[in-house]
This record gives structure tokens, sequence and C-alpha cells, in this order.
């Protein structure tokens, strides 16, 4: 009898693992489908929008060369109309997050934050 309470348990343990697992995978799954189309290392297709090259500016050389953005109000979902300033932000070229579209794209988090820049599939 005691065999059968341990197999119980075992099964149910068992199930519960696999329910477990089944919903983990889900939620990866469905997490990079919300990504698919931007880098999901920093940002959600909420937070990242193309932008075009004349907000992007090169500077410095190989060693402090920036990319940075300017983006005027209303310009990036996360940078609306009614803000009194353009958004700026720069990182270092090496920061650049691999292409997912043909044009340049900036990640902003909803505090305003740049969380980084996309380069172009045609940049070098």
């Amino acid at each position: 009898m005691d065999g059968f309470r341990y197999s119980g348990r075992l099964i149910a343990c068992g199930l519960i693992l696999c329910a477990l697992a089944t919903a983990g995978l889900t939620l990866m799954v469905s997490m990079a489908r919300a990504h698919e189309n931007w880098p999901a290392v920093c940002c959600s297709d909420r937070d990242c929008a193309e932008i075009p090259d004349s907000m992007v500016r090169e500077e410095g050389d190989q060693s402090t060369d920036r990319v940075y953005v300017d983006i005027p109000p209303g310009a990036h979902p996360m940078w609306p109309k009614e803000k009194t300033e353009n958004f700026r932000g720069s990182v270092q070229r090496f920061e650049l997050k691999d292409p997912v579209k043909s044009g340049w794209g900036a990640c902003i988090s909803p505090g305003g934050m740049l969380l980084c820049i996309v380069r172009p599939k045609r940049f070098g």
C-alpha cells in the first residue's frame, strides 16, 4: 500500500513539474514574439521605433566614436508631442544593437531613458 502512495506522489510531482515547464516555455515564446522586431536585450515593440537618418549623428574617432540621437517631440511613441524639448541621447558605437530593420531605431523607456540605439542593416 505504501508503494502506491509513493508512486502517486511521484506522478503528481512529475505532472506539476511538466505543467510548470510548459508554462515557462509558453511565457518565453510569447516574450520572443513581443520582441521579434527589436532586440529583446534592451526593449520591446512599445519602447522602440524607427527614426530617420536625420535624427542620428555619428562623431569621434575609433576611441571616442559615439552615435547620437536627437528626436523631436511626437517623432517617437515614447516621446510624445506634449514634450517641450527634443529627446537627446548617445551610445558608443560598440554598444549599437544588431539591425532588425532597414533604418535606425531608438528604444526609450517610459521614464525617458535611452535604452539602446539599433543600427540599420545597411550600416557597416
